[in-house]
């Protein structure tokens, strides 16, 4: 059973603010919005707005990009920037993989400070 005061209670005790809220303002969780998200319709328009010193770096083991067809989005859809793929890297591991790191840091190093 949901018992919102004596949650509050239990986090007021741990020292957090806690406010309640009627529920006539709290949205329900809804399966359709968790299960069907797209934030976007217009990538190519998206990808053509995109900076020409920008890097995008895909992992090649990504489970959530296909990293070909990623590139070939990127070619079709007239991205100027650089886009490479780490081999051996995931969709997470991308953000502490030592070569993904070496590949940001030699990229800012040729980006001009305005």
């Amino acid at each position: 059973m949901f018992r919102p005061h004596y949650w509050a209670r239990e986090l007021i005790a741990l020292g957090h603010d806690v406010r309640l809220l009627p529920a006539q303002y709290v949205k329900p969780y809804s399966w359709r919005l968790n299960s069907s998200y797209h934030p976007r319709n217009d990538y190519a328009a998206d990808v053509k707005a995109m900076p020409s010193n920008s890097l995008v770096l895909v992992g090649d083991k990504d489970e959530a990009v296909d990293s070909t067809a990623l590139l070939d989005l990127l070619k079709a859809s007239g991205y100027r920037g650089r886009a490479e793929v780490l081999a051996e890297t995931t969709h997470f591991g991308i953000f502490h993989d030592a070569e993904a790191l070496k590949r940001m840091t030699d990229f800012i190093a040729t980006v001009p400070v305005p």
